[in-house]
């Protein structure tokens, strides 16, 4: 059965939408030793043109504050996986609509989908209920420094 989405433009307010989020097997990708803005790290191992390293992303939904243990260059392409059990976080199918490049994804608990581009600078990520029928999007426009605060 084929479900029609509702599609809502969201504008985030800075820390009104903390996500806490898993991979697929359940592991928990939150680091609560490692915080940024006083919230746990979402903590992501990373591999791109053969280099590894780890990833620390802001756990606010529309900001995005990292910390990167190993320079990645703006517009690469990244293969994210869990840190505790490895599991491949890029979707096998799912494109982003601003650059075409994979997304990723992370599960909040009540079992909706944080899809998120695995181009690094591009901002595109949605929210996509259970049931599939709601999508929050998010495409930070003004600036296109990963790091920028």
């Amino acid at each position: 059965m084929c479900h029609k989405s509702t599609v809502y433009e969201i504008e985030v307010t800075e820390g009104c939408l903390p996500l806490d989020l898993s991979c697929p097997n359940g592991c928990s990708l939150m680091d609560p030793e490692l915080t940024i803005h006083d919230q746990p790290a979402i903590r992501l191992k990373f591999e791109f043109e053969g280099h590894t390293g780890e990833l620390y992303l802001d756990a606010i939904y529309g900001r995005y504050h990292s910390i990167v243990d190993t320079s990645i260059p703006p517009q690469a392409t990244v293969t994210f996986y869990c840190p505790t059990c490895n599991a491949v976080l890029n979707h096998e199918t799912a494109r982003c609509d601003s650059c075409e490049a994979p997304l990723f994804t992370m599960y909040l608990p009540d079992g909706a989908i944080h899809y998120v581009c695995t181009r690094y600078g591009c901002h595109h990520s949605y929210i996509v209920s259970i049931d599939g029928e709601i999508e929050y999007h998010f495409i930070k426009k003004e600036d296109t420094d990963p790091t920028a605060a």
